[in-house]
């Protein structure tokens, strides 16, 4: 691959990089769903965050704001700054979705929306 297909066509390779990974996500999303942590208490979801960050080579900083992640990415050449925002935390409602959970997760869900965003941001290039 060469830098002026990525010029060219980056969500054709963003897209064919996201389903390479697609098994791997699936599972990572899949675990974050089935272990669901209130605000302030996502260390088990911060540490496979800082677990992938690590796998990947990113540079990270963990224990911000409490329980929150920082991984930077810097460029080559100077320009402009893109930030990448995830929600972790799940919150305090019945999960009524039929499937089995756990008996302590009962009380917790992780809105579709939560997942969807923290996966992504998981997907990176380097993957």
């Amino acid at each position: 691959m060469t830098n002026e297909f990525l010029f060219n066509d980056p969500g054709q390779w963003l897209h064919e990089r996201a389903l390479e990974q697609s098994g791997r996500l699936i599972a990572l999303r899949r675990d974050i769903h089935a272990h669901p942590e209130l605000a302030f208490e996502e260390t088990r979801t911060a540490g496979l965050v800082a677990a992938e960050l690590s796998r990947l080579g990113i540079t990270h900083r963990t224990g911000v704001g409490r329980t929150g992640v920082l991984g930077v990415i810097e460029g080559e050449r100077p320009g402009p700054t893109l930030a990448i925002r995830a929600d972790m935390d799940a919150l305090p409602i019945h999960e009524e979705t039929g499937r089995p959970m756990p008996a302590p997760w009962r009380a917790r869900c992780m809105p579709a929306g939560t997942t969807s965003t923290l996966s992504p941001c998981s997907a990176s290039p380097g993957c």
